[in-house]
Parts: structure tokens; C-alpha cells; sequence
């Protein structure tokens, strides 16, 4: 990969919150401390369950989801990088960027965005962003298009945390079920992010 073109992504991937383009966004500190922070146990993990994916069947129609059961184009929270670097479906990354302890990576045009650790190679946030709504199945279009915020409490309860780490940013949390809703503002135009992260206590 060249440095320009390095550079190149690097710069878009950290203009998203102030350009408001529809790429993943450079999270808030507070997020990324979210995702890595040591001090909050994760929830446990049964070993038996079923993950459904954006693109491939309509979400809204299925009660208790969580980040755990949730994937994009075959990728799910914890998946090593050799499995996510073997998805065709998913594709190549277009470039992968260092965010602190992690690597961020793009696919699909930079529809989607993960995060992996890196001390465990794994998949520790993943991004689903305006861009790829198009191939995502069923009502769950509307919320990355529009922002169809009624649909998502619908989905995930009716009292998300609302942060707003700038202007042009609002996100609705759901820290127990590991799901958020970024809205990145530009002028008049508004993009919407879905965040996956694993699901937290407290």
C-alpha cells in the first residue's frame, strides 16, 4: 500500500465526524475508552445462540437482539483476522488505520468499518454506515438512511443513553445490548452509523 494512499484514508476515516460523510466515524475518546476499558465486565456469553445477519434477513422482526447475535456480510464481534481476511463476502479492506489500541479497517466502499484489537487480532467494534442501507435487508434500511428512530427503541427499548460529543454528532446507547446510533450532521445533510460493540454491565 503507498503512503498516499495511507494517508489518504486515514484523513477520511478521521474527518467523519466533522465532514459528516458517511464513513464509520473516529470515535469520541469516552467510546473508544468504552470499548476497550478493562474496568467493565463484559456479559457472559451462553454458548448456544443464533446470529442473524443485516443482509440477509430483516432484523426488526426478531425480539432480543444484542451486538452478540448480530453480524454484517458474515462478520461478528470476536472473529479473528484470519477468518474476517478469508470472507469473500465481505471482500478486501481498503485500508486499515492505528486508533490507539486498536486497528480500524474499511470494506464495501467503507459501508462497514472494524475495529480489532490489537493484542488479540479479534474483531472488537464493528460499523455499519449509510452507505451499505442498500444491502441491508427489511425496515432496518430506514434507521441507516433516515434515522428511523421510533423503529430503533422499538427494537432495543424506549430509553437509550443520548450523548452528544459535538455539535454535529448525536448517538443513542444501548450499553447492555452493545448496540448505538451515531447521527453525524453536515449543513443540512444527515448520515447514520449502527456501532456494535460487546454488550456491558452496569
Amino acid at each position: 500500500m503507498s503512503g498516499k494512499y495511507t494517508i489518504g484514508v486515514a484523513f477520511v476515516v478521521a474527518s467523519f465526524l466533522f465532514a459528516g460523510c458517511s464513513q464509520a466515524p473516529e470515535s469520541p475518546a469516552a467510546a473508544d475508552a468504552e470499548a476497550e476499558s478493562p474496568k467493565v465486565e463484559a456479559v457472559s456469553e451462553p454458548e448456544d445462540f443464533k446470529v442473524h445477519d443485516l443482509v440477509k434477513e430483516d432484523i426488526t422482526q426478531i425480539p432480543d437482539l444484542t451486538s452478540r447475535n448480530l453480524s454484517v456480510m458474515g462478520v461478528k464481534l470476536g472473529d479473528p483476522t484470519a477468518e474476517v481476511n478469508q470472507n469473500k463476502q465481505l471482500g478486501k479492506s481498503l485500508g486499515t488505520t492505528p486508533v490507539g489500541g486498536l486497528y480500524r479497517s474499511a470494506y464495501q466502499e467503507r459501508g462497514i468499518y472494524l475495529d480489532f484489537d490489537k493484542q488479540t487480532g479479534k474483531v472488537i467494534a464493528i460499523y455499519v454506515n449509510t452507505s451499505l442501507a442498500r444491502k441491508v435487508k427489511g425496515r432496518f434500511r430506514s434507521i441507516l438512511r433516515r434515522g428511523n428512530l421510533n423503529l430503533f427503541k422499538k427494537m432495543f427499548g424506549p430509553e437509550p443513553r443520548r450523548l452528544r460529543p459535538d455539535l454535529q454528532t448525536t448517538s443513542w446507547r444501548y450499553p447492555k445490548k452493545g448496540v448505538e446510533l451515531i447521527q453525524t450532521r453536515s449543513g443540512d445533510q444527515r448520515t447514520y452509523t449502527l456501532k456494535l460493540v460487546r454488550p456491558r454491565r452496569g
